[in-house]
C-alpha cells in the first residue's frame, strides 16, 4: 500500500488534538485541506478514522489502532530529524575517534574529559586500535579523527607534533568537527 507520509502526518495532527481546526493550525494549512487528507486517508486504507460531529471529533476504534503506530512513528522522525540537525553543532551529535591504546591511555583521557565537560551532549565514541587500523577507519569514514603512533604509513594526510611522536589526521571537514587540534605539553 503506498500511502503519503504528508496523510499519515495530518492524521497524527488531528488524532492527538481532536480536532481539525487546530489541526489546520500546526500544520499551517487550511482546515478544508485537512478534512479532505483525512478522507483521502480513510479511502485508501477502506476504513473510517474518526467520527465526526458538529462539535467534537472522536476516534474509531480502527482509528485508534492507527495511532498506536503513526504516534511512535511521528516520534522517531522527529527524535532523527533532531539529531541530524544537532550533528551540524556542538549542542549534540557524535565525535567518533580512532586511537591506539597508548595514546588512548596516556594521552587522549584528558583532553577527552575536557571536551566532555565544555560538550556534554556531544556522545564521543573512541575506538581502540592499532594505528595502521585507524588509518583505515579513517579512510572508510568510520571516525572523523584518529590519533596515532608516528610514523603512520597507512596514513595520508598528518600533523605531528614531532617532540611529541604523537600523529593526529583528521577526515575531510565533518559536521561536528570544525578543527583538529591537540596539544601535548611532553
Amino acid at each position: 500500500m503506498d500511502i503519503n507520509y504528508e496523510l499519515y502526518k495530518v492524521f497524527y495532527h488531528v488524532a492527538s488534538t481532536l480536532s481539525f481546526s487546530e489541526a489546520s493550525k500546526q500544520l499551517f494549512i487550511s482546515q478544508s485541506a485537512v478534512s479532505q487528507s483525512i478522507k483521502v486517508l480513510e479511502k485508501k486504507l477502506n476504513q473510517t478514522l474518526f467520527i465526526r460531529s458538529t462539535k467534537r471529533v472522536q476516534l474509531t476504534p480502527e482509528g485508534e489502532i492507527l495511532l498506536k503506530h503513526i504516534e511512535p512513528a511521528m516520534n522517531l522522525i522527529r527524535k532523527g530529524e533532531s539529531q541530524l540537525l544537532e550533528a551540524n553543532t556542538l549542542n549534540g551529535g557524535q565525535l567518533r575517534i580512532g586511537a591506539s591504546d597508548t595514546i588512548c591511555r596516556y594521552f587522549l583521557i584528558p583532553y577527552l574529559k575536557q571536551f566532555h565537560r565544555m560538550y556534554p551532549n556531544v556522545h564521543i565514541k573512541v575506538t581502540n586500535q592499532t594505528s595502521i587500523e585507524c588509518a583505515k577507519l579513517l579512510d572508510n569514514g568510520q571516525v572523523d579523527f584518529i590519533v596515532t603512533n608516528y610514523p603512520n604509513s597507512g596514513s595520508p594526510t598528518r600533523r605531528t607534533s614531532a617532540s611529541s611522536g604523537i600523529s593526529t589526521t583528521c577526515s575531510s571537514p565533518t559536521p561536528s568537527i570544525s578543527h583538529c587540534r591537540i596539544r601535548s605539553s611532553r
